[in-house]
């Protein structure tokens, strides 16, 4: 097998996340989800590349074969934004701007 960019692998690897989350569901195991891909020809990286990649899809989703609740459960990654500190203090423009050389 020819050595693969691991730039390329990661993105190879990327695209079939539907695959893996779908086999992870099924209860496979990351070997046998690298397997059965490279069977079909949808997957060309190598096994280590793959586990190291597929191991952050499943930890992202939460997503193990021993899990019971595997295929019912999915738990999808919550992003959270920090709010700024004047978050619902209104702007108000002032088209003359004070002059903080005079006094008041």
């Amino acid at each position: 097998m020819d050595k693969m960019n691991w730039g390329k692998a990661k993105f190879e690897i990327s695209c079939l996340k539907g695959e893996i989350i779908n086999g992870l569901q099924r209860g496979e195991n990351l070997t046998e989800i690298h397997r059965n891909l490279t069977q079909q020809g949808k997957l060309r990286a190598a096994r280590s590349t793959f586990i190291l990649h597929a191991k952050k899809i499943q930890d992202v989703y939460e997503l193990s074969p021993s899990s019971p609740n595997a295929v019912e459960q999915i738990k999808k990654p919550v992003q959270q934004h920090s709010q700024p500190s004047s978050l619902g203090k209104k702007f108000t423009h002032n088209p003359i701007p004070k002059n903080v050389w005079d006094e008041d």
